[in-house]
């Protein structure tokens, strides 16, 4: 029999050799969200490939057993072996009922029809919540019986828009996204009643940036990550009493913009956009880590093991044998441009779109304030061109930002 000094000296040898491992997955397209079963059974949901991939031998291998074209896939979760969801971009909500080898799209059954689901959570076998969405408007989508019924719940009066859900049971749950307009900051929000009535508990007060992913390893610990094309230091939000006080975290080792977070305990943690950051106490402290390009999503299976999506899925967990790491697959983004950026004229902003998506095209100060929208609306993959003039502002430097399904990109313009 083991003394325990040899198992706590094997656990901390087990902890120390845990690493970061790139897969092999069929698609070069992001990977915006994974569940796992177990630590063997899993799925993603494929980004812009429109592709639901599945595993069974804990992300060294993945299949393709779902392809929806240009449908965008941003969020999947399941209740339990055999039913699960699947929330896009594009007016589609998929369910599975055979353990995810076949997909219906159920919009049509929901009380009011969505652009999207940007986040779904299930805190037990028969109910489960979606949040919507990252460019508006906000919304709670709730079934208690499994997917068979849903509701909706209109929350614009408090949110401009929501981009993840995260529920401890049935009745309290969190949402996060910005407030009710576009210059009020990121905010989080809390429900006790199960999503009859919610309440701001946190914002930053910053305006056009949004909470982005909210996670919590353990129910008592949370980290919220923020999304914000104006602060070069990114952030999070932290609480360490279940969410009911929250704090600020600035990465301050870092520089850059910020969207997936995830911690395996509260205090070994992960923030980041391309490269992971990484922290050993809890966000006090951060180191640069292993890189995730488009990091996007953390998924927790247990204490020693979790998977990240980004461009690749990644695994940490104990060191492996036998699994070759692969070549780094490339990044697909969204570009921005200008024809100059010194405004002495009018301007031709071009947009070069990966997939067909969701479009905002806008005008800001530099401190972040929104001036103008050039564009809102859905716009085919490809080359557009825009018009800008900046003729009736006065002298300054000046932010364009294009949003997309694929994250944020910003332009400076200078008007002398």
């Amino acid at each position: 029999m083991r003394s325990w000094s040899t198992i706590i000296l094997f656990l901390v040898l087990t902890i120390a050799q845990a690493q970061w491992t790139q897969l092999f997955h069929p698609t070069i397209e992001r990977c915006d969200d994974l569940y796992f079963l177990n630590a063997d059974t899993g799925f993603a949901a494929g980004g812009g490939s429109g592709r639901i991939l599945r595993t069974y031998d804990g992300g060294d291998f993945w299949s393709v057993v779902a392809d929806f074209g240009d449908s965008y896939l941003r969020s999947i979760e399941f209740l339990d072996d055999q039913n699960g969801f699947c929330g896009s971009l594009d007016w589609q909500l998929y369910r599975t009922e055979d353990g995810g080898t076949t997909w219906t799209d159920i919009m049509s059954q929901l009380p009011q029809q969505i652009p999207g689901v940007c986040g779904l959570s299930a805190p037990d076998a028969t109910t489960i919540y979606g949040s919507g969405v990252f460019f508006g408007p906000a919304y709670i989508i709730k079934s208690t019986d499994g997917g068979d019924t849903w509701s909706h719940t209109d929350l614009s009066s408090l949110a401009w828009c929501l981009v993840d859900v995260h529920f401890l049971n049935a009745d309290t749950g969190f949402a996060v996204g910005a407030g009710a307009n576009t210059n009020a900051g990121a905010s989080i929000y809390r429900t006790e009643d199960g999503g009859v009535t919610w309440s701001e508990v946190f914002t930053t007060g910053t305006g056009y940036e949004w909470f982005w992913k909210i996670q919590s390893p353990d129910g008592v610990h949370f980290f919220a990550s923020i999304e914000s094309a104006f602060n070069s230091r990114p952030r999070i939000a932290v609480s360490s009493d279940a969410g009911v006080t929250w704090t600020l975290d600035t990465l301050a080792q870092t520089n850059g913009r910020l969207q997936g977070v995830g911690f395996l305990t509260p205090q070994l943690g992960w923030a980041g956009d391309n490269t992971l950051y990484a922290t050993q106490d809890g966000g006090t402290s951060w180191s640069q880590g292993f890189g995730v390009p488009g990091f996007n999503r953390f998924h927790k299976v247990n204490d020693q093991l979790a998977f990240a999506g980004g461009y690749g899925i990644f695994r940490y967990g104990p060191l492996s044998t036998g699994v070759r790491t692969p070549e780094p697959l490339p990044e697909v983004r969204d570009r921005l441009s200008v024809s100059s950026t010194v405004a002495e004229g009018p301007l031709r902003v071009s947009v070069v779109l990966q997939h067909r998506s969701l479009t905002r095209v806008a005008v800001h100060t530099e401190q972040g304030e929104l001036l103008r929208i050039l564009h809102e609306g859905v716009l085919p993959a490809g080359a557009h061109d825009l018009p800008l003039d900046l003729g009736r502002y006065a002298s300054g430097t000046y932010v364009l930002s294009l949003y997309t399904n694929l994250g944020f990109v910003t332009q400076k313009v200078i008007k002398p």
